[in-house]
């Protein structure tokens, strides 16, 4: 258990992590520290933070003696934090040394100890290092198992740089099954979760990982324009290890643009900064690039020679018995937990009959101290219970009150929204399905009746959760606001005095806030079977006779644009049966179903045909139910939306 000084020690140190951050205190100040200080707790951080630095400098071995002093230390206080910082340390370092079966011995103990003392931070780093030594081993079954559980104890906890590493480790997951659109979706989650750190390393790291989804979804220029980001930022802290590998993505970007000359400049310039540090599983996939790039210029001598050495270093490592042990070693782990537990039942049977003996033999005064001092360490227990229960009160009453202020605020937004009898009344056939991502929402659904015409939209504003919230009933009451002053059912009309309105509301005096809504605004008229529509980013479908009738909306937001241009008023006459559908981004862009990628689209498409000439509230089930199934385990990305309206 952590004394009081321990605590603070760990309070003060924990807004930055020690795995992979940009140092905090420069390496001749953490020297100084080991050197002045008393304090055997600082020691071990300082050691922990000096490890860091030199294995980001490359500096492997050195970085392995200081994190091996820092766990000496730690042991030799009992301090189970500190023991389990420099385990998880160790196993950062082994893995980029790609010693795996040290890396795992390490991540291992870290989570012994971790599991023992309830300990989610470190928790959350070895299950991250488990997850990716098994994804190293190509061992797939387990590796997301262990990623799911670091990513829940990262939101839990809060630390947005420790969030940011684990939504970048499963975007590495995804980009090593070649699901590009996940693994895209998982890097600009963990990219806009790092900017808030102002950590360089860890956005370096992001930038050049989304270049290697743009890069596998063949969108060079977005790879070479990300790679770029990532080379400044390296350079600036000298990280030598990701800078090789930057120089050898963008080779791989001048190959499939076949300029082979380009390609062998930046492999030479990545294969330098590979011998010189030592990194040797980089060498396996230079050599193979160089190989084939000198293939094409035709110096074949050369391209043999670079073949060799892939061949050459690529046997060395496939033939290491790490691999073996590394795979004993987990399954170890399972074994050891399983024997632990046995263990510590055994224990408490044996201590149980010591207890008896103890007391038949000793006697009344034996049995009397135990008594004694049974009831000291129960009082001890309840004034412990007492404060944990005081400090437990305090935090579900600021919970309760943040939850109270954003139920507030869901009652806010729900009084913009129609509701069912204002929809039953002028949508008879109708429904619309509404599933916001929070408690709260951006996207959210409109109406407005004049004489026969009805006015509807869905609408999906910039953000989701509080944010989106507060957007929606701007853009809302301004939609209202255009209706009341122009008092015209034409849907264009009512969209361009809508962006003057929202323009002018999310205004201020520094700046011009780049929030906005995309919509399908419709106006039907019952009696002459007639629509208009225009739409803001957001399509139309109408679907007669089961084909569907698509109707693009105008390429720009409701909101500041750098190119606006008027909208566009659209004109149907309808037939009976016919079916309207308008709707926001949120179905088609969830990522699920087998492989994790977005529903997209082209299925909407084929789903909403499927079902069109289906009762509305069997529709309204077959598209929840569609839904929820194919987003499965997965965090539902955005706010949903979709109105569906017979004839």
């Amino acid at each position: 258990m952590l004394n009081f000084f321990q605590i603070i020690i760990v309070l003060l140190f924990s807004g930055t992590t020690l795995f992979g951050a940009q140092n905090t205190f420069k390496p001749d100040s953490l020297k100084h520290t080991l050197k002045t200080t008393s304090s055997d707790s600082v020691k071990v951080i300082s050691y922990n933070k000096l490890a860091n630095h030199y294995r980001i400098s490359s500096q492997l071995d050195s970085a392995e003696l200081i994190a091996k002093e820092g766990l000496i230390l730690s042991e030799n206080n009992n301090w189970s934090y500190g023991t389990a910082l420099s385990h998880n340390n160790l196993a950062y370092i082994y893995i980029y040394k790609f010693d795996l079966e040290s890396a795992m011995k390490n991540a291992v103990a870290a989570l012994n100890i971790g599991e023992e003392t309830n300990d989610k931070e470190n928790l959350g780093f070895s299950y991250l290092y488990i997850g990716h030594i098994n994804n190293l081993l190509k061992e797939t079954d387990e590796v997301l198992y262990n990623y799911q559980k670091s990513l829940v104890l990262r939101k839990e906890l809060g630390n947005n740089y420790n969030l940011g590493f684990t939504y970048s480790y499963i975007g590495n997951y995804f980009l090593g099954i070649n699901n590009y659109d996940s693994a895209q979706h998982y890097h600009s989650l963990a990219l806009a979760t790092r900017k808030k750190t102002n950590d360089t390393r860890s956005i370096a790291d992001s930038y050049l990982l989304l270049g290697q989804a743009f890069f596998g979804k063949k969108d060079y220029d977005e790879a070479i324009k990300n790679y770029a980001l990532a080379l400044k930022k390296y350079e600036l802290i000298n990280d030598k290890r990701r800078l090789g590998e930057t120089y050898r993505n963008y080779s791989e970007v001048f190959i499939q643009k076949n300029e082979f000359g380009l390609a062998e400049h930046y492999l030479n310039r990545s294969l330098e900064i590979a011998q010189e540090i030592g990194a040797f599983d980089n060498l396996i996939p230079i050599y193979d690039a160089l190989a084939k790039v000198q293939e094409k210029k035709g110096t074949y001598l050369d391209a043999y020679k670079s073949l060799r050495k892939h061949i050459e270093y690529k046997d060395s490592i496939t033939n290491n018995s790490v691999y073996r042990e590394v795979t004993k070693q987990i399954l170890k782990h399972k074994r050891d937990k399983e024997e632990k537990i046995k263990q510590i039942q055994h224990e408490k049977e044996t201590e149980t009959q010591q207890i008896l003996t103890a007391a038949t033999t000793g006697g009344l005064i034996l049995v009397i101290f135990f008594l004694v001092f049974i009831y000291n360490r129960l009082q001890i227990a309840k004034r412990q219970n007492e404060v944990i229960e005081y400090q437990k009160k305090k935090v579900e009453s600021a919970h309760k009150e943040i939850q109270d202020s954003i139920s507030y605020a869901k009652k806010i937004q729900t009084a913009i929204l129609p509701t069912p009898k204002l929809v039953k009344e002028h949508l008879n056939q109708s429904f619309i399905l509404y599933k916001p991502k929070d408690i709260v929402a951006g996207d959210f659904y409109w109406m407005k009746a004049i004489g026969d015409t009805v006015l509807y939209a869905a609408a999906d504003c910039t953000g989701h959760g509080v944010p989106g919230a507060l957007v929606s009933v701007v853009c809302s009451n301004a939609l209202n606001q255009s209706v009341k002053e122009l008092q015209t059912t034409n849907p264009a009309q009512i969209l361009e005095m809508t962006r003057i309105l929202i323009k002018e509301n999310l205004k201020s005096e520094d700046n011009i806030v780049r929030d906005g809504m995309d919509i399908a605004l419709c106006a039907i008229n019952f009696k002459t079977n007639s629509l208009e529509f225009s739409g803001a980013n957001n399509p139309l479908y109408i679907i007669r006779k089961g084909e569907l009738i698509l109707t693009k909306g105008d390429k720009q937001p409701v909101g500041n644009h750098y190119n606006e241009k008027p909208f566009t008023n659209h004109h149907f006459k309808l037939n009976k049966g016919d079916m309207i559908y308008s709707f926001t981004d949120g179905f088609a862009d969830q990522f699920g179903g087998p492989n994790g990628k977005k529903f997209m689209y082209r299925q909407f498409k084929r789903l909403l045909i499927s079902i069109n000439d289906k009762p509305l509230d069997k529709q309204y089930d077959i598209l929840n139910n569609t839904f929820e199934s194919w987003r499965g385990d997965l965090e539902q990305i955005d706010d949903v939306c979709v109105i569906g309206v017979r004839v």
